[in-house]
């Protein structure tokens, strides 16, 4: 809301961070910063009058890295950086991407269980200091599991180890050395630790033939190019990332993110007809692209709002999952592993407890995919999602499926979850299904789930165990003025 706000008094920062009741503004030199005071300076927000002050910044990460690393010779570095414990390029990309690609996948598992453990005990730790009520049941669930507050079962494999990945963003970059001025595939590392160099994903073990073809063909395309990959370091440059879907179907959709620095909008669609030609009608008919977008932004990281321009194919991919299709827009979410999200989306439905007098409450349901593959087992499903595109998409998907017992909603769940739930007969049992991102629901979500007396089981599944943590003793808390409903426990 603010970034709008500075846009309509015609002020365009690079980056913008807010930090307790401080914004932190950054643009492109000292002209456009000092124009942007004069313009914030006595600015009303939200009933306050604003006061732009000039900030100390904070050394920037790449090269306070190579201060450290001594005489900043930033080819030395580079070739430094590659030729550690004597790895190959390919090995050290395979050690930031694939960090356990050395290690067996039932070791894999291994390791990954004891994490898991590790976690829930941390967890029952925590269980003990904020539910002090609940000491006998802790205790019994401690002799019972081994010190954590409910069974822990196997981790179910992924039926694919190799290749399995439907999603890759590519970054485009200069490589190693002169001799590569422009790669696509993966960063030796991040950039906060001083790399900016890129090395080809080939040997990426994760990648599906398809991509790699894709890949292949796209870096001859950046050998050709008269612009070369965008460098983060100096942000001169162009070509900034390659993103590609593909699916089951054999479906690929390619989506490019390109700097226009100073191009003239003439220049700029010779780029766009370029490469429309050369991936629908020259080299790129091997590959088969059948959806292309192109985006040219100026933001400083390629997580921009910009929105794609179609180039030519379908507008969306298809994907095929436990028997259903789904389509697939560009910006949409769609779990990057088939294979795994069917053995996930499964043992989902198995836990729901399944029946004709089920209903279940699919909060932050995005495209559908978790609430219609349980759709068949239930009386009903209700969605909730706050993204109206994303709202439309699983209305696409349900009427792509034939599912009529879907209903969905476009709004904040915690707004809304009471009064969905009102409808339900009352012979319903109400479990509700979240799948939030890696920090976890918001509390006002797990009030709103708490004090909807109409829920009494919920699956929550998380992608990071230690963003939910909070998510997890709050579901447990005892009922206070402000978790009226009765409190959840781990099973």
């Amino acid at each position: 809301e603010f970034k709008k706000k500075l846009a309509k008094i015609d002020v365009t920062p690079v980056k913008l961070k807010i930090w307790k009741d401080v914004c932190f503004v950054t643009f492109r030199n000292d002209e456009e910063k000092k124009a942007a005071m004069q313009k914030i300076n006595g600015l009303n927000w939200r009933g306050c009058n604003l006061t732009a002050t000039v900030a100390r910044p904070a050394a920037d990460p790449l090269v306070r890295k190579r201060k450290q690393g001594g005489d900043g010779d930033v080819e030395g570095e580079k070739k430094s950086r590659m030729n550690d414990d004597d790895l190959s390029p390919e090995e050290r990309l395979k050690n930031s991407v694939t960090p356990l690609w050395k290690m067996e996948y039932k070791e894999q598992l291994r390791s990954k269980t004891d994490e898991m453990l590790a976690f829930f005990k941390r967890y029952h730790r925590q269980l003990e200091k904020n539910c002090s009520d609940l000491k006998s049941w802790l205790r019994d669930m401690r002799h019972k599991h081994g010190a954590i507050p409910c069974e822990l079962l196997p981790i179910l494999p992924s039926p694919e180890q190799d290749g399995y990945r439907n999603k890759c963003e590519f970054t485009i970059g200069p490589g190693v050395g002169e001799s590569s001025p422009s790669v696509v595939g993966f960063r030796y590392g991040t950039y906060a630790q001083g790399t900016v160099s890129v090395g080809s994903a080939a040997e990426v073990a994760f990648l599906p033939q398809q991509m790699k073809a894709l890949l292949k063909l796209f870096q001859g395309y950046l050998d050709q190019s008269p612009y070369p990959a965008f460098n983060p370091e100096t942000h001169e440059g162009y070509w900034r990332q390659l993103t590609v879907r593909t699916s089951r179907l054999a479906h690929l959709m390619v989506m490019v993110d390109f700097h226009p620095q100073s191009l003239t909008q003439e220049t700029l669609n010779k780029v766009k007809e370029n490469l429309r030609q050369f991936l629908s009608e020259s080299d790129g008919k091997d590959v088969t692209v059948t959806s292309c977008y192109f985006r040219a932004h100026t933001d400083k990281t390629t997580c921009s709002d910009a929105p794609f321009e179609h180039l030519f194919g379908d507008k969306s991919i298809t994907e095929s999952l436990l028997g259903l299709k789904f389509q697939i827009s560009p910006s949409a979410f769609f779990q990057v592993n088939t294979a795994g999200a069917e053995v996930l989306y499964q043992t989902v439905a198995d836990w729901c407890g399944p029946s004709n007098s089920t209903t279940v409450l699919d909060i932050c349901c995005g495209t559908g995919t978790i609430g219609l593959t349980v759709a068949k087992r239930v009386s009903k499903v209700i969605g909730v999602e706050m993204c109206s595109q994303a709202v439309e998409d699983a209305k696409t998907n349900a009427q792509l499926n034939g599912v009529t017992n879907v209903e969905y909603h476009c709004a904040k769940a915690e707004d809304i979850i009471k009064e969905v739930t009102r409808s339900v007969h009352g012979s319903d049992e109400v479990v509700a299904i979240v799948d939030p991102p890696r920090s976890g629901l918001h509390s006002s979500v797990i009030v709103s789930i708490r004090n909807c007396r109409n829920i009494k089981r919920l699956v929550y599944v998380s992608c990071n165990m230690n963003g939910a943590m909070n998510n997890f003793i709050d579901l447990v808390r005892p009922t206070s003025k402000r978790l009226t409903g009765s409190r959840f426990l781990p099973i």
